[in-house]
Parts: C-alpha cells; structure tokens; sequence
C-alpha cells in the first residue's frame, strides 16, 4: 500500500517508527530515489533500501531474512527466546 505521495515523507516515516521502538528493522522501498534521499533514510534509522523497480528480487528476499535473524538475535540476547510456534 502507497502511504504517502511525497518522497520525504519516507524519512519522517523512518524516524518516528525508530522514536517508538529503536531496535525495529525499517526497510524503505520506493520508487523516489536519489543518494541524498538514501542518506536521509539510512541517517534516521532505516537498515536497507530498495528503489523500484528491483532489478533483483533475491536481494529483496535476503534483505529481509537478515532482518529476521536480526530480530530473532535480539530477542534471544534478551532472553525472550524463540519466537512462539518456531521448532
């Protein structure tokens, strides 16, 4: 879903999810891209960004497996252990 029109918006998006919660894993994909834009998400906290359109899904597809086994990381040096349903 497209949630907002304006490219910056992207950057206050970024910011205020990382104010709520720090250790969340925000990943941008957009189709506004320039290296300054990139800069600015990756300065308010975004951990990968993918303009569209992909030129490789995989890269995607592994963008966010690394970001589950980051969280999945965190959680178990927190001591919360797996995640629930997990073998």
């Amino acid at each position: 879903a497209r949630l907002f029109r304006s490219g910056r918006d992207g950057v206050k998006l970024v910011t205020r999810i990382k104010e709520m919660n720090p250790v969340c894993n925000v990943m941008i994909m957009t189709a506004y891209s320039n290296m300054s834009y990139l800069l600015d998400c990756f300065a308010a906290g975004a951990c990968d960004y993918f303009a569209k359109p992909f030129q490789d899904i995989d890269l995607v597809v592994e963008a966010v497996k690394g970001s589950i086994e980051r969280v999945h990381r965190l959680r178990m040096g927190m001591g919360f252990g797996d995640f629930p349903g997990t073998p």
